[in-house]
Parts: structure tokens; C-alpha cells; sequence
């Protein structure tokens, strides 16, 4: 019984600390979508802006995570 109390324990806080760094990729991301719209508005032909966007791509599909029940009924199986 104990062991069974102990593991959804884990799992909620595994859910917690997992909601945690979600949170935190989607404001990394904010951050540099804001850069990106800086350098945008420095030069539109810029090799470097081409980069920005992708790394703003890559971080989006990161933070665009499944929604927080799917999440701990996956974590928490």
C-alpha cells in the first residue's frame, strides 16, 4: 500500500517539475522569437535571421507539448 502512495507521489511531482520546464522552454522561446523580430527589423536579408527562425522553429515544436492531462496520465501510467 505504502509503495503504491509512494509512486504517485513521484509521479505528481515528476508532473510538477516536467509542467515547470515547460513553462520555462515557452518563455526561452518568447525570447528569442523577440530576437528574431529584432534582427528582422535590423536587416530583412540577414543570413542571421534565417538562423534565428529556425532555432525559434525547432523551440516551438519543444514547448508545443501535448495538454497537462494527456501529459500525467502518461506520466503518471
Amino acid at each position: 500500500y505504502r509503495v503504491a502512495e509512494l509512486r504517485q507521489e513521484n509521479c505528481l511531482a515528476l508532473f510538477v517539475l516536467l509542467r515547470k520546464l515547460l513553462l520555462h522552454l515557452g518563455y526561452v522561446r518568447d525570447i528569442l522569437s523577440e530576437l528574431n523580430v529584432a534582427l528582422k527589423a535590423v536587416d530583412e536579408h540577414s543570413e542571421a535571421n534565417e538562423v534565428w527562425l529556425g532555432v525559434d522553429l525547432q523551440l516551438q515544436t519543444l514547448t508545443d507539448a501535448p495538454n497537462e492531462s494527456n501529459v500525467s496520465s502518461y506520466v503518471c501510467q
